[in-house]
């Protein structure tokens, strides 16, 4: 409770960024977090140990000081030589608006967070500095991508950096000197990226290991043709067809079965989100094939069912108990077909007659 304006105080936190249960509190008089439980250090008698205290947290935040003064350009520290309790009370506002703001320090510091080391020092460079050299810094639009993916990048340099050297291993270009770079990624695999900023005043490189992730796209799913239902080669869901190049709603099963003619592909998305497309196959279904008014007799039923559509048509035939559980499927592929329903245990069941995205179902008594 010093009321020093240039003391800063700390707690002590831990590795899941809550507040040591034994540390000290307080919006008005608690300043900031910093790493204080189970940390390396030295200790009495020449030796290493793990230590827990606020005697631990201090010394990271001493030390992000004495780095934010060593970083600081000429034009701040002759500010500090002519004033410097101004300047102490700039450095401290750094410290504390840099910090990453965790739950457990709202309410119990006067920063609402902890100690961060890379943003308390981005603040020191907005100072008001004319000779300091560029902070590289950069980002782009996405990060995990599939071959032939292009990369926006975008500098985010400080101290007006008037020139870039990019470097794009597993890129095209693999090089740029241009401030916002497109990359493109043609092969699979993880790639670092470079980048030096420049100015009158020096430079400044940041090298970001692994930065980039290309995944390869899925091999084009095969369609087969089985008894005019169209089947992808990807069993199971990422799945989506198309007619003459436009996707058909709700059309997402590794099977379907065309309700007109025309020219059929599937497009497969595999668990990185990558794309590929099977070839297109043609399908000779007219409108006329596809009827509503099926006929289904004798009912009741004792051993076969007729199933009647008055013409050719292509469907699936479910028959189902009232539960709704499946206990029959077969294939139609003519204008009238019998299904065997002997092994069938009395009752009343559902058949289901599926062609293309329309449906009819009936009521069947067994008997």
């Amino acid at each position: 409770t010093c009321p020093s304006n240039y003391m800063v105080a700390v707690t002590n936190t831990t590795e899941n960024d809550l507040k040591n249960g034994g540390a000290g509190y307080g919006p008005v008089n608690m300043d900031i977090g910093a790493p204080g439980t189970n940390i390396y250090s030295t200790y009495s008698g020449s030796g290493y140990q793990n230590s827990t205290g606020t005697s631990m947290a201090t010394p990271h935040v001493a030390g992000a000081i004495g780095l934010y003064y060593s970083g600081a350009c000429l034009e701040f520290i002759n500010d500090y030589k002519a004033d410097p309790g101004t300047l102490a009370q700039q450095m401290k506002t750094f410290l504390l608006t840099g910090v990453d703001s965790v739950a457990s320090m709202a309410a119990t510091t006067y920063s609402h967070g902890r100690l961060n080391l890379h943003k308390g020092l981005l603040r020191l460079q907005t100072y008001n500095c004319t000779n300091s050299p560029p902070v590289a810094q950069f980002s782009a639009n996405d990060q995990t991508i599939c071959v032939g993916t292009t990369v926006n990048f975008s500098d985010g340099s400080t101290n007006i950096p008037n020139g870039w050297s990019w470097s794009f291993p597993g890129g095209t270009p693999s090089t740029s000197s241009s401030q916002n770079p497109s990359v493109t990624y043609n092969t699979p695999g993880t790639y670092d990226v470079t980048l030096i900023a420049t100015n009158a005043d020096g430079s400044d490189t940041i090298l970001m290991p692994g930065y980039i992730t290309a995944y390869a796209s899925p091999a084009p799913p095969v369609i087969v043709d089985n008894a005019g239902t169209l089947e992808s080669s990807y069993i199971g869901s990422g799945n989506q067809w198309y007619l003459n190049g436009t996707p058909i709603g709700g059309a997402t099963n590794d099977t379907y079965t065309p309700v007109q003619g025309g020219s059929y592909t599937v497009m497969y998305t595999d668990a990185n989100g990558c794309t590929s497309t099977s070839s297109a196959i043609i399908s000779t279904v007219s409108i006329e094939e596809v009827v509503i008014n099926f006929s289904v007799y004798p009912n009741p039923a004792t051993e076969k069912l007729t199933i009647d559509a008055g013409t050719i048509v292509k469907a699936t035939i479910k028959m189902m108990d009232l539960s709704g559980r499946i206990v029959m499927t077969t294939k139609m592929n003519q204008s009238m077909m019998q299904i065997d329903i002997s092994t069938l245990a009395d009752g009343v069941y559902m058949l289901k007659v599926e062609y293309g995205d329309r449906s009819v179902t009936k009521k069947i008594i067994k008997h």
